[in-house]
Protein backbone atom coordinates (compact mmCIF):
# COMPACT_ATOMS: atom_id res chain seq x y z
CA UNK A 1 0.00 0.00 0.00
CA UNK A 2 1.18 3.42 -0.92
CA UNK A 3 2.09 6.29 1.93
CA UNK A 4 -0.49 8.40 0.58
CA UNK A 5 -3.47 5.42 0.38
CA UNK A 6 -2.47 4.56 4.15
CA UNK A 7 -2.56 8.19 4.87
CA UNK A 8 -6.47 8.34 3.37
CA UNK A 9 -6.99 4.94 5.12
CA UNK A 10 -5.43 6.61 8.27
CA UNK A 11 -7.68 10.02 8.05
CA UNK A 12 -10.87 7.79 7.11
CA UNK A 13 -10.30 5.81 10.22
CA UNK A 14 -9.34 8.21 12.71
CA UNK A 15 -12.87 9.99 10.85
CA UNK A 16 -14.86 7.09 11.78
CA UNK A 17 -13.61 6.74 15.28
CA UNK A 18 -14.53 10.62 15.79
CA UNK A 19 -18.18 9.61 14.70
CA UNK A 20 -18.41 6.79 16.61
CA UNK A 21 -17.88 8.58 19.79
CA UNK A 22 -19.77 11.65 19.20
CA UNK A 23 -22.65 8.81 18.47
CA UNK A 24 -21.81 7.14 21.92
CA UNK A 25 -21.91 10.75 23.47
CA UNK A 26 -25.21 11.05 22.32
CA UNK A 27 -26.06 7.71 23.26
CA UNK A 28 -25.36 8.78 26.74
CA UNK A 29 -27.22 12.14 26.31
CA UNK A 30 -30.35 10.10 25.88
CA UNK A 31 -29.73 7.93 28.54
CA UNK A 32 -29.78 11.43 30.51
CA UNK A 33 -33.01 12.60 29.59
CA UNK A 34 -34.26 9.00 29.55
CA UNK A 35 -33.69 8.69 33.41
CA UNK A 36 -33.25 12.44 34.80
CA UNK A 37 -35.10 15.01 34.28
CA UNK A 38 -32.55 17.30 36.08
CA UNK A 39 -29.11 17.39 34.26
CA UNK A 40 -27.87 20.06 36.83
CA UNK A 41 -28.57 17.35 39.82
CA UNK A 42 -26.43 14.95 38.04
CA UNK A 43 -23.12 13.78 39.86
CA UNK A 44 -20.06 12.40 38.60
CA UNK A 45 -20.84 9.28 39.81
CA UNK A 46 -24.23 9.45 37.77
CA UNK A 47 -22.35 10.59 34.49
CA UNK A 48 -20.00 7.78 34.84
CA UNK A 49 -23.04 5.32 35.85
CA UNK A 50 -25.12 6.32 32.37
CA UNK A 51 -21.42 6.17 30.52
CA UNK A 52 -21.41 2.39 32.08
CA UNK A 53 -24.79 1.75 31.02
CA UNK A 54 -24.57 3.03 27.66
CA UNK A 55 -21.30 1.21 26.99
CA UNK A 56 -23.63 -2.25 28.27
CA UNK A 57 -26.21 -1.38 25.62
CA UNK A 58 -23.73 -0.99 22.68
CA UNK A 59 -22.49 -4.49 23.96
CA UNK A 60 -25.93 -5.81 23.82
CA UNK A 61 -26.93 -4.10 20.17
CA UNK A 62 -23.70 -5.27 18.89
CA UNK A 63 -24.43 -8.96 20.29
CA UNK A 64 -27.77 -9.29 19.22
CA UNK A 65 -26.89 -7.58 15.78
CA UNK A 66 -24.80 -10.58 14.92
CA UNK A 67 -26.80 -12.88 16.76
CA UNK A 68 -30.06 -11.54 13.91
CA UNK A 69 -31.96 -11.01 16.71
CA UNK A 70 -32.72 -6.92 16.98
CA UNK A 71 -35.92 -5.52 17.87
CA UNK A 72 -37.39 -2.95 15.33
CA UNK A 73 -35.95 0.13 15.38
CA UNK A 74 -38.65 2.57 16.39
CA UNK A 75 -36.97 4.80 19.67
CA UNK A 76 -34.52 7.53 19.33
CA UNK A 77 -31.90 5.15 21.71
CA UNK A 78 -32.23 2.34 19.64
CA UNK A 79 -31.73 4.47 16.13
CA UNK A 80 -28.69 5.89 18.08
CA UNK A 81 -27.16 1.87 18.98
CA UNK A 82 -28.32 1.34 15.19
CA UNK A 83 -26.37 3.90 13.77
CA UNK A 84 -23.30 3.72 16.31
CA UNK A 85 -23.31 -0.34 14.79
CA UNK A 86 -22.82 0.92 11.66
CA UNK A 87 -20.12 2.87 11.98
CA UNK A 88 -18.45 0.46 14.51
CA UNK A 89 -18.64 -1.81 11.12
CA UNK A 90 -16.78 0.67 8.84
CA UNK A 91 -14.24 1.07 11.07
CA UNK A 92 -14.27 -2.68 11.11
CA UNK A 93 -14.06 -2.45 7.46
CA UNK A 94 -10.75 -0.16 7.43
CA UNK A 95 -8.88 -1.79 9.60
CA UNK A 96 -9.89 -5.73 7.66
CA UNK A 97 -8.69 -3.94 4.45
CA UNK A 98 -5.11 -3.53 6.19
CA UNK A 99 -4.60 -6.40 7.32
CA UNK A 100 -3.01 -9.61 5.81
CA UNK A 101 -6.35 -13.03 5.34
CA UNK A 102 -6.83 -14.52 8.79
CA UNK A 103 -5.01 -11.85 10.59
CA UNK A 104 -7.58 -10.97 13.44
CA UNK A 105 -8.58 -7.36 14.83
CA UNK A 106 -8.38 -7.44 18.49
CA UNK A 107 -10.20 -4.22 19.25
CA UNK A 108 -10.03 -0.77 18.59
CA UNK A 109 -9.60 2.31 20.72
CA UNK A 110 -12.47 4.25 22.45
CA UNK A 111 -15.74 4.55 23.94
CA UNK A 112 -18.46 2.22 22.59
CA UNK A 113 -15.89 0.33 21.33
CA UNK A 114 -17.89 -2.80 20.18
CA UNK A 115 -18.57 -4.40 16.83
CA UNK A 116 -17.73 -7.39 15.49
CA UNK A 117 -15.93 -8.61 12.37
CA UNK A 118 -17.55 -10.14 9.73
CA UNK A 119 -17.28 -12.95 8.37
CA UNK A 120 -15.50 -13.90 4.85
CA UNK A 121 -18.96 -14.38 3.64
CA UNK A 122 -20.38 -10.72 5.04
CA UNK A 123 -22.12 -11.85 7.82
Amino acid sequence: MSTRARDNEDNELKRRYRERDAKFDQIVSCLQRELHSDTDSLTKMDWEQLTEDAEELTDNWATAEADNRLPGVTTELQRLLSGHQEICRQIIDILDAGQPDGEPILGFPGRGRVAFRRSANGN
